[in-house]
């Protein structure tokens, strides 16, 4: 007996992409993350919600879904590269051992060379504070903490041979170095 191609139930068919919704909305690290993504996510879900032709709804979900999958998987990785990268350059920085300076003491070196605006940046290891970046009160100039060390920032490696204190102008990106701290005295030497 011949058997006839049959329509897809629209019951289960709705029912599928109410699942792949739930299923989209885990990844909803990914989306703040990603901001290539954002308007393929809106598109994608938007189609799921309203378009008339539900089987593509579906399939386009589970396309972007799987995309979805793949960024994660490459993010973790990266994670586990950085991670080990981060044990190295650990390794690297205890070789190196010096005082670390508290952010109050950060500040209060920051504050005796300019009137702080704002705090602009601040990373930090599990020893301390490696950057700090200000922006004075007349927003000209930022003025940048820097600790002697190699460092795994999220824009890549950071860093600095010696812990010193740079200024920025703002208007031209112009950058000196004002102020190097002595690990044996425990003093800045201004510049």
């Amino acid at each position: 007996m011949e058997q006839f191609p049959t329509e897809p139930n629209p019951e289960n068919v709705e029912a599928g992409i109410e699942r792949l919704l739930d299923v989209l909305h885990g990844y909803a690290e990914l989306f703040d993350e990603n901001p290539d993504i954002q308007e393929e996510w809106y598109d994608v879900e938007m189609e799921a919600e309203v378009a008339k032709d539900r089987e593509t709804a579906k399939a386009h979900l589970e396309e972007f879904i799987r995309k979805l999958e793949e960024k994660k998987e490459e993010r973790e990785e990266s994670q586990k590269s950085g991670d080990i990268n981060n044990q190295e350059i650990s390794l690297e920085n205890k070789e190196k051992k010096e005082r670390i300076l508290s952010r109050e003491e950060i500040l209060s070196q920051l504050g005796s060379r300019c009137e702080i605006l704002k705090i602009e940046r601040e990373l930090a290891d599990a020893e301390g504070i490696y950057l700090l970046e200000i922006i004075n009160k007349e927003n000209t100039k930022r003025y940048v903490y820097q600790r002697k060390g190699s460092f795994m920032g999220s824009s890549g490696k950071i860093e600095s041979s010696g812990t010193t204190i740079r200024s920025e102008d703002l208007d031209d990106d112009f950058s000196k170095t004002i102020a190097d701290y002595d690990s044996e005295t425990n003093e800045w030497m201004d510049q």
